[in-house]
């Protein structure tokens, strides 16, 4: 189990990794610890591999994919470079993050593509397009 990322704290990126901007702006009076935020766990392979049909790329949740997790942090949609193409979907607290958690927002590292998101069932993000650059 990982510590709790700083989600109030402005959001710091390093000098290699690459942010997108699309989303909402920041929550900063988010309280993840009293008020939880509700996202989708679940995974799927890449093309050639097993297929989650309930949870795909494109983030069109159903089924029992689609029952909630509470989380205590952003929830994230991450494209895994190993296993190559691999969507991940599920609170970033489950992940070990070095740099500070954006609230929102996407970040490139060097094993895997995240985004971020502090809103109820936010972590359906299309990923179809990082997941084939990744497969090329």
């Amino acid at each position: 189990s990982t510590a709790l990322p700083d989600v109030t704290s402005s959001q710091t990126i390093s000098s290699t990794a690459s942010i997108d901007n699309t989303t909402k702006p920041s929550i900063n009076t988010q309280n993840f610890q009293t008020s939880p935020l509700k996202c989708y766990e679940c995974h799927s392979g890449a093309l050639g591999a097993w297929q989650n049909t309930l949870c795909p790329p494109n983030g069109n949740i159903q089924g029992w994919a689609a029952q909630p997790l509470n989380c205590h942090g952003p929830c994230v949609s991450m494209v895994a470079k190993y296993p190559k193409g691999d969507v991940y979907r599920t609170c970033s607290t489950n992940y070990y993050f070095p740099l500070k958690t954006p609230l929102d927002g996407c970040v490139e590292r060097e094993d895997g593509f995240y985004c971020f998101c502090s809103s109820h069932f936010c972590n359906n993000r299309n990923m179809l397009t990082k997941q084939q650059q990744y497969l090329k």
